[in-house]
């Protein structure tokens, strides 16, 4: 999906047209094509096809036929990685009066993916790395306590509780003031040597601090410019660790300390091996490329490259940012990030196309066994039995292509596993 354009808005489109009202789902449509979102273009051509669109929707009706619009979205859907918008074009293409250029599914020869070498390390599990794995989690679950000293003085690595009011040639200015607020001191949070300043309060201390703003600070205003803040330690509070005991071991939910270290023990040595084990097969995989040549279609890429913007935009959602915030953040935007992604998106297409060859050439197909219990996983991970995962997935008329989705991930599987069963 468009980034601004989800898939509730390409819901609310099918809503529309499944309820004829077409003028509305026009303009849902319409608005996510031109958010480069490539199945409201796909949805457009069809409803062009269908004839749902008059001349008073689209003026372009006056001057083409239904035929030519329709080619018109499906193409462009096309070039926006969508593989069913190119399909939809060539399925076309005995009604068309026109001559165009679109990618298909490449042909190429399966080179020999038997006997790969690839570098396997191994893992050893120590007293040492299991201490270091203990230590973490002590870490993890340190927490700030207030110290109760009144003559105690704030020092660099403490969290004070700060109240501050920052002025510029005696006038408060926007954004510079706060109540509370928690600081860290070295950690170089706040401008200037701030923090710096604040060493040696005490709780209860007052007093007023003199900081320049940055050459490049992002308000322009304040760029440059020395400041004075009013402060007040309202509390000074130190980092605690818990004592690696049977007390810390059962609030985590263990019998006892010697259940945590062995607990901890065998999800180091699971994970450690996982990790050797994805390493492997990642170099194989590799190795696996150079057996065979092809020309990966550019709309492949480009679909690929839209996958993983809308994954990134989904899990940046989830923690609460925005896309375009993010890129402008990281000094670009969808268009330069897209860029970057490209290497990586065009070598997993081209490793994609060849595990989808060794599966067709093994007969290699998911079972209804393995595809429930892969829904069966994804049931539970969500809290759900697979009956009611289903019913949502329906709502959304997503459930048929979630099930593919799996087959084929089940399958791609067990191509891997064959070059790995193959592998010297």
């Amino acid at each position: 999906m468009a980034f601004g354009f989800d898939i509730d808005d390409f819901d609310r489109g099918n809503e529309a047209r499944n309820a004829e009202d077409y003028v509305t789902a026009y303009e849902i449509f319409y608005d996510g094509c031109e958010q480069k979102d490539e199945l409201s273009c796909e949805a457009l051509g069809d409803m062009f096809i269908n004839e749902e669109i008059n001349d008073q929707m689209d003026g372009d009706l006056k001057k083409h036929s239904n035929i030519d619009l329709a080619v018109r979205y499906f193409m462009k859907s096309c070039d926006l990685g969508y593989q069913n918008a190119c399909d939809d074009v060539i399925n076309l293409k005995d009604d068309l009066n026109l001559t165009f250029d679109i990618d298909v599914y490449p042909q190429f020869e399966l080179g020999n993916y038997k006997g790969l070498e690839a570098e396997k390390k191994s893992f050893e599990m120590t007293d040492d790395l299991l201490n270091e794995e203990l230590e973490i989690m002590v870490r993890k679950h340190a927490k700030l306590e207030e110290v109760e000293d009144p003559a105690y003085k704030a020092q660099l690595d403490d969290t004070v509780d700060l109240a501050f009011e920052g002025f510029m040639d005696g006038v408060p200015f926007p954004g510079g003031k706060a109540e509370s607020h928690l600081l860290k001191l070295g950690s170089k949070s706040f401008i200037d040597n701030f923090e710096e300043q604040l060493v040696g309060y005490t709780k209860g201390q007052e007093g007023e601090i003199t900081v320049k703003f940055p050459e490049e600070y992002h308000a322009p205003e304040l760029a440059g410019k020395p400041a004075q803040f009013k402060v007040k330690i309202n509390a000074i509070k130190k980092l605690r660790q818990p004592e690696l005991n049977d007390d810390f071991a059962k609030e985590l939910g263990y019998a006892s300390l010697d259940e945590l270290k062995a607990k901890t023990k065998e999800e180091t040595i699971k994970r450690e091996n996982d990790r050797i084990e994805n390493e492997y097969v990642s170099a194989l995989l590799d190795k696996l490329m150079e057996t065979t040549t092809i020309d990966v279609p550019v709309s492949m890429v480009q679909a690929e490259i839209q996958n993983r913007l809308k994954e990134l935009e989904y899990q940046l959602s989830m923690q609460g940012f925005k896309m375009d915030d993010y890129l402008k953040m990281m000094g670009g935007n969808v268009e330069t990030f897209a860029a970057q992604l490209a290497p990586a998106a065009e070598k997993k297409v081209k490793v994609d196309l060849i595990l989808d060859r060794i599966a067709k050439e093994n007969n290699f197909e998911a079972t209804d066994a393995e595809l429930n219990e892969r829904l069966e996983e994804v049931a539970k991970m969500y809290g759900m039995d697979v009956p009611t995962l289903e019913e949502e997935l329906k709502k959304n008329n997503n459930l048929d292509n979630f099930k593919a989705s799996v087959k084929y991930d089940i399958v791609m599987k067990k191509a891997i596993d064959e070059v790995v069963k193959n592998a010297k």
